[in-house]
């Protein structure tokens, strides 16, 4: 099955033979560049079947509860939202996306206690997790996300209200891999304090089940 017609790539390449004529070369390797991009997307969204295709995760969302109902967890999230730090208050999605791998304020949320915990506790198809307070602010994670703040999305929000939440097929921005997220409510006192979103490979999950060779 092909999910991309094949015009934008004779356009292209159209694009591309008038840029060699001209001589700019470095132009032509990035539309190169992009048609390989388009290329493998066509390739693994041929291997991966319909993305509508609906997944069932039951097994890997009663881990995520067990896992968010751990006592380092909870009481992480709760430290979260009665004393988060002001340096981490001052940030904002814009501010976020502008610090580099190696700022404190990120590496402090990628090497805490509960960070490693989450390294250590799922399986290799869980290509990143992510813990939030109540405001969607950030309280772990073990790969950096693409927005430090998740108010008012359906991963944050829907979990908020006691619920678990499963998403779409989607290229992750901060991963760059093909995944379905499920995210889970962080509970305190039978209430949501938090919550916790975990990626999913579908490609690594099948091959772990035998279902993909």
């Amino acid at each position: 099955m092909y999910f991309f017609e094949t015009r934008p790539f004779n356009a292209i390449n159209a694009i591309r033979e008038k840029i060699r004529r001209a001589g700019l070369v470095a132009l032509d390797v990035f539309c190169l560049s992009f048609l390989l991009s388009m290329a493998l997307e066509n390739q693994w969204r041929a291997s991966a079947g319909e993305t509508s295709k609906p997944h069932d995760l039951s097994k890997q969302i009663e881990l995520a509860k067990t896992i968010a109902a751990s006592e380092l967890v909870r009481n992480g999230v709760l430290k979260h939202n009665s004393e988060l730090s002001a340096e981490h208050k001052e940030l904002t999605n814009l501010s976020w996306k502008h610090l580099g791998a190696t700022d404190r304020k990120v590496k402090d949320l990628a090497e805490n206690p509960i960070a490693k915990f989450l390294k250590d506790s799922f399986p290799k198809y869980v290509t990143e997790v992510f813990v939030s307070g109540k405001d969607g602010k950030k309280v772990a994670f073990t790969r950096r996300t693409t927005s430090w703040d998740h108010t008012g999305k359906d991963k944050h929000e829907i979990p908020m209200k006691n619920t678990v939440w499963q998403g779409s097929i989607e290229r992750d921005e901060s991963t760059g891999v093909h995944q379905i997220q499920i995210a889970v409510p962080v509970f305190h006192e039978g209430s949501a304090i938090g919550s916790m979103v975990v990626g999913i490979s579908i490609v690594n999950l099948e091959r772990s089940q035998g279902t993909k060779p």
